[in-house]
This record gives structure tokens, C-alpha cells and sequence, in this order.
């Protein structure tokens, strides 16, 4: 069934695709650029935006792929968390294509987190594998029939077995959503198109960077700042991980909407940044 899913997803994401040109990208982004809120004109090195984009060099060429590895999939995480979320909020409104357009990227995050544990270096050993055993327990989903995702605990990127199982149990969680949703569009009209699920994540993160900024603005810094964060997160899932993911057809970014995405993330940065120093002022 899913098989069957992701196949015929597949297709219409790729008709639609077709249609989504360079000049109605580059419209887009000048739409954003004239509406969007935030315009501080200096903006932090994008070394300072997260520190998995920059780990540390190790002398030991082993650690240091271990290292890369273990951010990477914290990273990973992190987008899986923020998206889960979004194909829910889509999920709660009647808007399951838009909703299985954003886990279909889900699925593809939990497939590179899979090929990512399968290529770390040292094979897993069976005393690792049965120390591990909680961790098979802790990440198992409480199912239920409205997209319930996954109990994350506290997980240690740096343990290989943990992260195996949880890689497994995420990608195993992320087929039962998907297979869920495919139950809400099954009679749909044929002709419907699949959702651009890129598109659907840049609009929103535009949107919760507004919001931000609206918060910012009526002095709800707390709300504002976590709306700051998570539309970074967003962006950067963009421009850092969804030209790498197996997506059908593969997504890519023009330079110049690389830059402007970049942009983005650096403002909102800098008005996060900002608001810190402000909360940390008014609590002294």
C-alpha cells in the first residue's frame, strides 16, 4: 500500500513540479522580499546560525566522521520534529494532500537518517545491541487514529546502537503516517495535483517569522523568540538538507534563492539575538 503511495505521490509531485518555473520562484521570493518584516541590514556569519553546520576537526579521521555523524542526525532530528508538527497542523485543518506532501519529506529524513546510521564506521556489537534494548522501548508511538507521532526521549547522537533503533522506529512510525493519511485521499478526484511540500514549508516559515515579528512588536518576547527559532529551523532545513534528500524530483535551489533564504535566517538571527539581550536585561 504505501509502496503504491509513495509511487503515485511521486508522480503527481513530479507534474507538479513541471509547472512550478524559475520565474514564478524568483516572483515568489520577491513577494516575500517586499512584504517580510524583518529588515535589520546587518546579519551575523552564518557559522554563528547553528553549530552543527560547523563541527570541530578532530585529529582522529574516525572521530571526527563519528562527530559529523552525531550532529547531523541531532540536526536531522530537529527537522523531523518541526515538520511532524507542520503535516499535523495540515492534518487538523481537512488538508491531508498538504499533509502527506510534508510527510512524504518526512519519510525521506528518516531514510537518510537510516543511511546514515548504516554507514557509520564500527559495526554495532550484540552487548551494544541488548544495552540498547530501553531505547527500542522509549521510541515506540503511541499510536492512535490522528497522526500520534513518536514519545522522543532524550536520545545520545553519540550512541550508535541507540540511534540505529531510533532511526528504525522514526522511518517505521513515518510509513504508518503516511499510510494513515493515503486513507484520506483515496477518493479524491484523480486529477488533483500533490502539493509542492517545499513550497508549502518556505510559505510557512515566512508566516511564523511574521507572527514573530507581530509578537516581537506587541511585547510577547518569549512567543516571539521560540517563532524566531522555529522559522530558522525551517529555512534552514531548505537551504541545508533538501537538496540532499532522495525526493522525486529531486528539489534544488537557485543561487540567488540560496542568498535570499540565507538573508532571512540571518535577520531573524539577529532579532532573536536581540530579543535575549532584551529578556536577559529585564530580568536583572
Amino acid at each position: 500500500m504505501v509502496n503504491q503511495l509513495v509511487g503515485s505521490a511521486s508522480e503527481k509531485v513530479s507534474q507538479a513540479h513541471s509547472e512550478y518555473h524559475v520565474e514564478k520562484a524568483s516572483h515568489l521570493m520577491e513577494s516575500v522580499e517586499k512584504s517580510y518584516v524583518l529588515v535589520n541590514s546587518h546579519f551575523a556569519s552564518l557559522e554563528d546560525f547553528s553549530d552543527y553546520f560547523e563541527a570541530s576537526a578532530q585529529d582522529n579521521p574516525s572521530s571526527k566522521v563519528s562527530i559529523r555523524a552525531s550532529n547531523r542526525l541531532d540536526l536531522l532530528h530537529k527537522y523531523v520534529q518541526v515538520l511532524e508538527e507542520l503535516s499535523q497542523e495540515k492534518y487538523n485543518t481537512g488538508l491531508y494532500l498538504e499533509s502527506l506532501a510534508v510527510e512524504l519529506v518526512v519519510l525521506a529524513i528518516w531514510k537518510k537518517a537510516l543511511d546514515i546510521c548504516s554507514t557509520w564506521s564500527a559495526p554495532i556489537s550484540k552487548n551494544e545491541l541488548h544495552g540498547s534494548s530501553s531505547v527500542n522501548e522509549s521510541v515506540i508511538a503511541c499510536g492512535d487514529a490522528s497522526l500520534s507521532h513518536t514519545i522522543d526521549h532524550k536520545i545520545n547522537f553519540n550512541d550508535r546502537p541507540s540511534v540505529s533503533l531510533w532511526a528504525k522506529h522514526g522511518f517505521i512510525n513515518a510509513v504508518d503516517r503516511a499510510e494513515k493519511l493515503s486513507y484520506h485521499i483515496q477518493n479524491m478526484d484523480g486529477a488533483v495535483e500533490m502539493p509542492d511540500a517545499i513550497e508549502i514549508i518556505f510559505t510557512e516559515a515566512l508566516l511564523i517569522g511574521t507572527n514573530g515579528a507581530v509578537d516581537e512588536y506587541m511585547n510577547n518576547k518569549d512567543k516571539s523568540a521560540t517563532s524566531y527559532s522555529k522559522a530558522m529551523l525551517l529555512l534552514s532545513f531548505i537551504v541545508e538538507e533538501a537538496e540532499n534528500l532522495p525526493l522525486n524530483p529531486p528539489f534544488s535551489l537557485l543561487a540567488d534563492d540560496h542568498k535570499r533564504i540565507v538573508q532571512y535566517i540571518r535577520n531573524l538571527r539577529i532579532q532573536k539575538i536581540s530579543l535575549s539581550e532584551s529578556l536577559s536585561e529585564e530580568a536583572q
